[in-house]
């Protein structure tokens, strides 16, 4: 097989594995394990998602938590990123709801709650210029709970919703506020019934994200506002830090030209993009620029810094026109 372009030896195996899969739909006999391949994955696309260009090349390949070889395409037109083919959604629901996931990516995730509770405040503080003082927020991907709570506090009747049952309960017992376990796709509230709709970890997490990202939408009031936070995908950072955002559970990432044609095209107006400043720890900064170090001792300590590839973004539901 010809190498492609900036990819070396390594990667072949998953390439040869991809188009195994891809032989099936051209008649080509397949063993047990690529037969079970097939009923994991959606048939791949040859267009890209936002705006349907279809200069695609592929990005990077993972081995998934299914032990099937992941591949990612990448737009050269607005600079999406997306799994393709997709891992289907019942697949992916297993990733979310194993305790490993939450430890591999968090550590002891509930440690870390009064952190979460003060970047939650940092984050509403930031976005009360351009947002509704009170009234219905949803709160999508809440995962404990900890903004929902700190919305609720400054005077907003919240709902929460996030697709792990155990987050769900512990944020229900620390907070007594309305929290739902669920899909973001499952969920059928009434149109035009939130006056707020945050989304703070669910950048690159919906397998059909332009029809969920249109649910939402419609859940909101016209004038309502969407406060949402994204890594941007295309940002000079990952020139050093190449593998941010490369995990087996990221659908897709966004980049800045992608994210604005995709709320452009839903009738969204951006009335705020801004870098995001965070309260962390030095071992959270390494995990997430992956590295492969970890601080016992001085990785506990709690720093605020800016992030520079991730965006805080507050935009407005255009009304309709008479």
């Amino acid at each position: 097989m010809k190498q492609r372009r900036g990819y070396g030896k390594e990667v072949l195996p998953k390439l040869q594995a991809y188009h195994v899969y891809k032989g099936h739909a051209c008649g080509v006999g397949l063993s047990t394990r690529a037969m079970e391949t097939t009923t994991m994955f959606a048939a791949p696309t040859d267009k890209c998602p936002v705006c349907f260009g279809n200069d695609l090349e592929p990005d990077f390949f993972l081995t998934l938590p299914t032990n099937q070889p992941g591949k990612w395409d990448r737009c050269r037109t607005c600079g999406l990123m997306f799994m393709n083919p997709r891992l289907l959604p019942d697949e992916m629901y297993k990733i979310y709801t194993k305790p490993e996931y939450w430890g591999a990516a968090y550590g002891n995730y509930f440690e870390n709650e009064p952190l979460r509770l003060e970047n939650s405040q940092s984050r509403l503080d930031l976005c009360a210029p351009y947002i509704p003082k009170s009234g219905r927020l949803l709160d999508l991907g809440c995962a404990t709970g900890f903004f929902a709570a700190v919305a609720s506090k400054n005077g907003f009747d919240v709902v929460g919703v996030d697709i792990n049952p155990d987050m769900i309960e512990f944020g229900r017992r620390q907070y007594g506020i309305d929290l739902r376990a669920g899909r973001v796709e499952d969920c059928d509230f009434c149109p035009t019934s939130f006056d707020i709709v945050s989304m703070w970890g669910l950048d690159c997490h919906f397998f059909d994200f332009r029809a969920t990202f249109e649910k939402i939408v419609g859940w909101l009031k016209p004038g309502g506002c969407l406060l949402f936070a994204y890594q941007d995908y295309g940002h000079w950072i990952r020139w050093f830090f190449p593998k941010i955002k490369q995990e087996p559970n990221v659908y897709y990432g966004l980049t800045r030209e992608s994210f604005v044609r995709l709320m452009r095209q839903l009738g969204m107006q951006i009335v705020m993009q801004r870098t995001s400043v965070e309260v962390t720890q030095l071992n959270r900064i390494i995990a997430n620029l992956k590295i492969g170090l970890r601080l016992p001792i001085i990785g506990q300590t709690k720093v605020r810094i800016i992030t520079p590839s991730y965006l805080l973004v507050v935009a407005r539901k255009e009304a309709p026109l008479n």
